[in-house]
């Protein structure tokens, strides 16, 4: 989807789903910019408002998450490490939710999805907000594109 405010929360509740993972860079904020945009803001607001249980993850360190945590007065966890497992059951474990109720929201098919399908947790990819990306995420993006592709042409 675009961003997080094209995800359709009444959907996914009504579905059985109770948690959300969410990324943070070019998800919710710019890349390595500590301003939550606006949609974001929203969207987090509405989705503890219906009931769901939320956490930020990101790859990054303490100090770029903290600060959105606490804005958003989320739970979070740093230097995830994703795509690995053990990023997501982290998660998972801190809001309380099991696997087959979560959902996971982010930005990058090689960690945030890949990592999510990993552990069997259905996954929502939106468009990144911003082009400008750190260099390794950069390499990625033309591979990524190719997949999409392929997918979508499915």
């Amino acid at each position: 989807v675009k961003n997080v405010s094209f995800v359709d929360l009444k959907a996914l509740w009504d579905s059985g789903k109770r948690g959300i993972v969410i990324d943070i860079d070019n998800t919710i904020c710019k890349d390595e910019q500590f301003e939550i945009e606006p949609f974001a803001v929203e969207f987090i607001k509405t989705a503890k408002k219906i009931g769901f249980k939320i956490c930020l993850m990101s790859n990054n360190s303490l100090t770029r998450v903290q600060p959105v945590g606490k804005a958003l007065d989320c739970v979070y966890h740093y230097k995830a490490r994703k795509p690995h497992r053990s990023a997501y059951e982290t998660c998972l474990k801190k809001i309380g939710v099991p696997v087959e109720k979560a959902v996971m929201i982010g930005d990058q098919l090689f960690t945030d999805i890949y990592g999510a399908n990993r552990v069997g947790m259905y996954s929502i990819m939106v468009q990144r907000i911003d082009p400008h990306e750190i260099m390794q995420i950069r390499f990625k993006r033309p591979l990524e594109k190719v997949i999409m592709t392929f997918f979508r042409d499915k």
